[in-house]
């Protein structure tokens, strides 16, 4: 017990013994955010990932509305929501961001995907790296502050790259959410009220423009960013 309430570990062990499909493990030490998010990635078992903050808040219908969307849209690869913003009593709501269809100009202007995303667990396991010891790189440490953002860019990339081989139009079918990217737009999401949403590297300008940069020279769109390091 901690301040008469009972610690997160106890509560994720309640949790664990009452459902098998919940999982947990307490690392020997804090991997920061990216190496902690890919060691939860490895733990997790099914075909797609929901990525959230300990501080976000789903609504009832949260995971329904998820897979009613996956399976309305078979070939879906990676969706993101809406989102709004509550207050700490949970009361009072406010700034929803209602988000738009897919773009990519908009992308490299601002993460507005956020929260939540869902990615489909083979499009992860096509952008992830090796480390030295063999372990999965989803989220990259040297990104960490935008370690979302970079993800997101590698996740988008590699959809397009699928809809092309498969030769989905660029207009109808991921428009209509057949291919790879698929918005589905409900509430199944409220934000801590402190949290920003529209930043793509709120934590870490230099990480977010680093990960832009990069994205855009593997597009064949680069142009020189000496302040990001990301120049010859």
């Amino acid at each position: 017990m901690e301040n008469g309430e009972k610690s997160p570990l106890a509560v994720l062990k309640e949790y664990q013994e009452k459902d098998s499909r919940v999982r947990f493990t307490a690392l020997p030490k804090n991997l920061g955010i990216s190496g902690n998010t890919n060691a939860a990635i490895a733990m997790a078992k099914g075909d797609f990932i929901i990525f959230s903050d300990h501080d976000d808040e789903l609504t009832e219908d949260a995971l329904y509305t998820i897979v009613k969307s996956i399976k309305e849209h078979p070939k879906a690869e990676l969706l993101y929501s809406d989102e709004d913003k509550i207050d700490f009593a949970s009361a009072y709501y406010f700034e929803p961001h209602f988000k738009p269809d897919y773009s990519p100009e908009l992308l490299r202007s601002v993460n507005y995907f956020c929260h939540l995303l869902i990615a489909k667990r083979s499009l992860l396991e096509a952008v992830a790296k090796e480390g030295e010891e063999g372990e999965k790189i989803y989220e990259q440490k040297e990104y960490d502050g935008a370690q979302d953002y970079d993800l997101i860019l590698r996740l988008c990339e590699e959809a397009e790259r699928r809809e092309k081989a498969a030769g989905l139009s660029e207009e109808g079918e991921k428009g209509a959410g057949s291919g790879a990217l698929y918005f589905f737009y409900d509430y199944p999401y409220q934000e801590g009220a402190l949290s920003l949403a529209f930043s793509p590297a709120f934590h870490s300008p230099e990480s977010g423009g680093k990960a832009l940069c990069l994205y855009c020279r593997r597009a064949g769109s680069f142009r020189p960013c000496e302040a990001f390091g990301t120049s010859h």
